[in-house]
């Protein structure tokens, strides 16, 4: 059985600027199948999800960057990353990634592994674009346009989802109870 792994990445204002300090914060939601016994035995699907402050800087973002080039790089014969619009969050890990390989790599922390390129294990393709399977499976349904999340979640999950946040200063601590 397969996981499917939802990611959702916010960033801050100086990202905006051409800065690059990682994102703001990183949400993460998985759906274990059902009977997967490396978890637990079960018979019905086991729903998970985290939300990640990674506006703290430093060891801490090293981490996530971690971790989400760790979730984008796994066989997707186990797990399938889901995203909406997630080339640009792609293009940004991929960039930290190679920052964090070339610093530590500079210091002697680390060594290439194989034929593995800091460059190569995070990008578009690793991420199954649900606004790309919209358009493809919605035909003229979006009147010509590109769905952007509110539509396409009103319409698969009958469900309203706000993005009026979506531009508010994510790198602001702490959060509205509405980010």
């Amino acid at each position: 059985p397969v996981m499917l792994c939802g990611i959702d990445t916010e960033w801050g204002d100086a990202c905006d600027r051409g800065d690059l300090p990682g994102p703001s914060v990183v949400q993460i939601a998985v759906r274990v199948p059902e009977g997967n016994g490396a978890i637990q035995s079960r018979s019905t699907p086991e729903l998970r999800a985290w939300v990640i402050d990674s506006a703290v800087h430093g060891t801490h973002l090293e981490s996530v960057v971690e971790l989400l080039q760790w979730i984008l790089s796994l066989s997707p014969a186990h797990v399938v990353p889901l995203g909406f619009a997630f080339d640009h969050d792609c293009t940004q890990i991929a960039a930290l990634a190679a920052r964090r390989f070339s610093a530590e790599s500079e210091r002697g922390d680390v060594q290439p592994k194989g034929d593995v390129k800091p460059e190569e294990g995070v990008g578009p393709m690793a991420v199954v674009d649900l606004q790309a399977v919209a358009v493809a499976r919605g035909g003229g349904a979006w009147g010509g346009g590109t769905p952007g999340l509110g539509k396409v979640s009103a319409r698969w999950l009958g469900k309203d989802v706000s993005k009026k946040e979506q531009c508010s200063d994510w790198d602001r601590r702490p959060l509205t109870a509405s980010q």
